[in-house]
Parts: structure tokens; sequence; C-alpha cells
């Protein structure tokens, strides 16, 4: 049993092997007890929340036990129930609509045997909480199918709703079940975060029209996160992002659209649709074994080369496409002359970069003044070609950087280059305050993990740091 101090919740993490029961009477002490002293030096609040973790039991709490979480505060609740069968569900959520003061919910359903779609239709009495703001589903590999969306539709009746997640990913919608997940939803103006997860689902192009048509409708949202990958999407499908353009407060948006059939006819049909969202500040594409070229690269650029994009935070997954140097200066250079970048992301993985490419790469965070975080993923490069990241590094001064995270894993670097790696962190990047590095299999020993430590070390501002040493 933990108590977050910031957050005010419980968490309890129940169960392991064999079966177990709810402790109810733990339940009902720690949420009827008074603050005593030792809490009243931090708030004269009590516990706001409840999750419960991975619980392994047999018995839940039923409507009775649960009304013991009523609170006059804000309540959050979440469940992380792995093993869970629909009549249990059923009454758990009976019960969790009693909690009138619920304002956030999350709930995770990883049953050992799928739920489907009479399994949805106990989620939805959650459309009866009047106070519930803030609610994520995640229902993903329960065969959920057109009728079990039907269900989950009703959800986004809930009147006071602002944040809705849903996690569907291989339910066997297709596009018969988008249909079912919007049909006669009027579009609600409260709803400001939406976030689907839908991946394979064998949506097609079709299913993505009919899906960004109707987001297109809900004209008070503010951020748009899509789980798209491995859904058989063409150029055609890609064309479909236009409809975003109709969302006049859209800020954030995000679209995982890997493992498609994209290539660089769908990335220039992306960019261009992107091109009619000009308020977004926050641009996440992660477009991995799309057959993106150099052409496609061109038109990323473009993109953000355009003048009416004022980008603070701009992430792109290129793993697993056969982009050159080519590709790598042209995105470069338009990165390089945006100058409202506050926060950059690029992954490399597995990918046709040369000492070239990387060279190109080290201007841009030199000059670059208002970039304050960088992410770059070198892995597995050097398994095709011998490229060199620390040629990125040799006279690169990225002085204004506060976050800084590289992954060079995989034999990319040797002896060598893990010193001089370790030498220019410090020497470059001193107002550094979090760092992250990734070198799994790289043969450092104990040597290279000595000289880590030191590089860190060598850091007086650093408040946070990480390192994946696996296969060392």
């Amino acid at each position: 049993l933990l108590f977050d101090l910031c957050s005010h919740t419980f968490t309890m993490c129940l169960g392991g092997k064999g079966s177990s029961v709810f402790p109810t009477e733990l339940l009902h002490h720690i949420c009827s007890f008074a603050p005593s002293h030792t809490f009243c030096c931090v708030s004269k609040s009590w516990a706001r929340g409840l999750h419960l973790k991975h619980a392994f039991i047999d018995t839940l709490p039923s409507s009775e036990e649960l009304l013991h979480l009523k609170t006059r505060q804000p309540l959050s609740l979440k469940l992380e129930l792995p093993r869970l069968r629909q009549y249990q569900l059923r009454g758990l959520l009976h019960g969790v609509c009693h909690l009138a003061e619920l304002v956030t919910l999350s709930l995770w359903v990883h049953a050992s045997e799928p739920l489907g779609s009479s399994g949805m239709e106990a989620v939805t009495v959650l459309r009866g909480l009047s106070k519930l703001e803030q609610l994520q589903v995640e229902v993903g590999g329960h065969d959920v199918g057109p009728r079990g969306a039907r269900h989950l539709s009703q959800l986004l009746a809930t009147p006071s709703l602002t944040s809705l997640s849903l996690g569907l990913w291989g339910d066997c919608l297709g596009q018969e079940g988008l249909q079912a997940l919007f049909g006669g939803c009027s579009p609600r103006a409260c709803l400001l975060d939406l976030c689907l997860k839908l991946e394979k689902n064998s949506i097609g192009d079709n299913g993505v029209w009919i899906l960004l048509c109707e987001i297109g409708q809900w004209k008070g949202l503010r951020a748009v996160d899509l789980g798209l990958s491995n859904n058989a999407i063409t150029p055609v499908g890609a064309s479909a992002v236009e409809c975003l353009s109709n969302l006049p407060a859209l800020s954030s948006v995000c679209l995982s659209l890997g493992y498609n059939d994209l290539g660089d006819l769908g990335v220039q049909n992306l960019a261009e649709g992107l091109l009619g969202c000009p308020g977004v500040r926050h641009l996440n594409l992660s477009l991995e074994g799309n057959q993106v070229g150099d052409d496609g690269c061109r038109s990323l650029a473009s993109l953000l080369h355009h003048s009416v994009w004022s980008l603070g935070s701009f992430s792109l997954c290129l793993a697993e496409n056969p982009l050159g140097d080519l590709g790598v200066s042209q995105l470069a250079s338009a990165l390089h002359s945006n100058r409202s970048l506050e926060s950059i992301a690029v992954d490399f993985r597995e990918c046709h970069v040369t000492e070239r490419g990387f060279g190109l790469l080290q201007v841009l965070c030199q000059y670059c003044s208002t970039l304050r975080h960088l992410t770059l993923n070198f892995e597995g490069l050097a398994r095709n070609i011998p490229a060199r990241p620390t040629l990125f590094m040799r006279n690169c001064r990225p002085a204004f950087l506060r976050r800084l995270s590289l992954s060079l894993g995989y034999k990319v670097l040797s002896g060598f280059e893990l010193r001089g790696l370790c030498s220019w962190v410090p020497g470059c990047c001193a107002a550094l305050q979090q760092l992250a590095v990734g070198l799994p299999c790289t043969d450092i020993g104990d040597g290279g993990a000595e000289v880590v430590v030191q590089m860190a070390l060598g850091l007086p501002q650093l408040s946070r740091f990480s390192c994946d040493l696996r296969g060392n």
C-alpha cells in the first residue's frame, strides 16, 4: 500500500500467484480514517484517489464497499485488472456509478478471455457519472467488433466529459466498427482531448476517411491522438488528414501511421493536409516502415518551412525507411530555419544515413537557439553502413539544451567514440538538466560504464539521468 503525497492517491498492488480476496476492511479503513498528524503536516485534505494495480483477485469490491470512497472532494479511480470475467466487470462498474464525485476514471482490462461486445455493454453504465471529466478505457484485444463499438459510442454522450481515451487495438472493428463508434453521436463542444488507439483493425482508407470526417465535426477539440498503425492505409487514406483543418482550436496532433503503405506520395498528402492546421503547436508523426525516401522527406521539409507554422515541439519517427543523406539534409535545413522549435525528436533507426547526414544534423543543433530538448535515435546504423554518429558531435555546441536523449547502441560506438561522447556532453552541454543515453549491446564493459558515470557527474545542473546498458 503506497500513498502519493503529491496526488493524494493510494496505490494498492493486490494478489500474485493463486487467488486472493479484495481487502474490504483495509479499503474501509483508509477511506474513512480521519487525517492524522502524519498527514497534517503535508495537507489538510485526505485521499483523493485510489489505484488498484495489477489486481489479481477473485472477489472484487461491491457497490457498498465502493461507497466508502465517497468524499466531498474530486475523486480519481484507476483500475488495472488483468483477470476479469464479464459478470465481475458488470458488478464493479455498477458500484463505480455510485461515486457521484468521480471526475477521473481509468479502466484497464486485460482479461484472460475476450469480453466481446457484451462486455462493452457493461461499460456503457459509466455515462451516468454526471461529474466525470476524464475517462480512459483500455480494452484492446477483446474482440469488441462493430456491435461492441456501438455500445462504446454511448460514452461520447457523457455530458461533462472533456478528455476521452479509448484503447481498441486489435479489436476487429473494420470500417463498420468505426461507423458504429461515431454513428448517432452528435458532436459535443465540451470534449477537448481525444485519443483513439486503433492499431491492427483493418480499417483501410475508407475507415480513415470515416474517422477523420467525424472528428472534424468536434469543433472544441484541442488535442487529437490517433493510433492507426498496421491498418493497410495508402496515400488515399493519408489525404483524409485535411479534415482536421475544420478544428479551429486544435493545437496538438499525434498520428501513429507506422507499417502502412504510405510511401512518398502518402507523406506528401499527409503534409498537404497538415498545412491546413496553422494553430498546431505540437506535432508528433510516426511513419516507420512506410517506404519513405528522400522525396517524402522533401514533403515534410516543406511542411516545416511553411510560414504559418509556429511549432513548439516536433517529433518524427522515420525508422526502417530507405531515406538517405539528401532527405536528412532537407529535414535539417527545414528544422534549422524554424525559430520557434523548442523540442525535436528524430528516429533514424535502420536508415541509410552516412557521415554527411550526421554533419548536417550538427549544424541544426549548433545554431538553433530556441532548441531546449533534443532526442536522436541512431540505433542499428552500423549494421548496413559505416556511419559514425560522433561526426555529429565534432563541432556541435548546443549550449541552449536542457534535455538530451541519444540512442547509439548495437555496435555503433567503439571505445574511442564512447570516450569522445562522454567528454563532449559535459563540455558542450553544461546546462543540461536531464540526460538519457542508450548504449545497448556496445561491449563497453566496466571501464565504459565508469566513463559514462563520470560524464553524468560532470554536469552540475543535472537532475535526472538514465542509461541503457543492456547486453554489455
